[in-house]
């Protein structure tokens, strides 16, 4: 989640300013973090939101079960 947040709000034009003062271009660019026009955010936010959208799933269906299965009694 807080990969999604931190691609969507670089995108602001302060924030970028803010961290790339701070950090370097090369850091910055290594965890993900550079300016993308509109149309290709959305695909790059694509991985990420379908990571998140499975996991959930994932601990919603399963969770449960398994803990139940592994726990001692």
């Amino acid at each position: 989640m807080l990969v999604l947040i931190g691609i969507y709000i670089y995108q602001f034009e302060n924030v970028n300013v803010f961290l790339s003062e701070r950090l370097s271009k090369e850091l910055l660019a290594s965890i993900g973090l550079e300016v993308v026009p509109s149309d290709v955010l959305a695909v790059k936010l694509l991985t990420p939101s379908t990571f998140l959208v499975v996991n959930i799933m994932q601990l919603y269906y399963f969770h449960s079960g398994w803990m139940k299965l592994i726990t001692m009694p």
